[in-house]
């Protein structure tokens, strides 16, 4: 019972810090730094909690987001708030090349999806400008997020790992 209650309220505190990094990059100019840093606490919420509290995390702090930071709801939905999740299983398959196939499918599908939402949310103007070169630097920029990514989790998890 212990571990379950621990489960939850780690949850709720990740969900919770999550949306505060959100509504912050709805007011302060440092948008991605911000974005990246809700992905940093889903990285750890799955390093702590394993997946199944980090999908409730994910699901609690992305319902709360369409409420209090709505212009970032769609980028945390959409990207940064579910990818730390889909590395988690995608670098299960153990050879780095079919990893990358399974990502760049992927980020391509989180991009697909990012359009329609941001659309939905009143905000594709932005993205019709220059599409083409949008994608293409997006899928350089996720390479980058990725590599970024991963060094981040692995000193965060060889500095705590005995807390963890």
């Amino acid at each position: 019972m212990k571990i379950k209650t621990n489960k939850v309220s780690g949850g709720g505190i990740c969900a919770a810090l999550c949306t505060v990094l959100l509504y912050m990059s709805t007011i302060l100019p440092a948008k991605v730094a911000f974005l990246f840093a809700t992905s940093i606490v889903m990285g750890i919420c799955i390093l702590r909690y394993k997946s199944l509290a980090a999908f409730l995390t994910y699901f609690a702090a992305s319902a709360i987001s369409l409420f209090l930071a709505p212009k970032c709801a769609g980028y945390y939905i959409v990207l940064f708030g579910i990818y730390p999740i889909f590395k988690l299983y995608i670098e299960r398959i153990g050879n780095i090349y079919a990893e990358y196939v399974v990502k760049f499918v992927i980020w391509n599908i989180h991009l697909t999806g990012l359009y329609i939402v941001l659309n939905a949310l009143g905000q594709g103007e932005l993205l019709n400008i220059a599409t083409v070169w949008m994608w293409i630097c997006g899928i350089v920029l996720m390479v980058i997020y990725d590599l970024v990514f991963g060094i981040v989790i692995n000193a965060f998890y060889s500095t705590y790992s005995k807390y963890l």
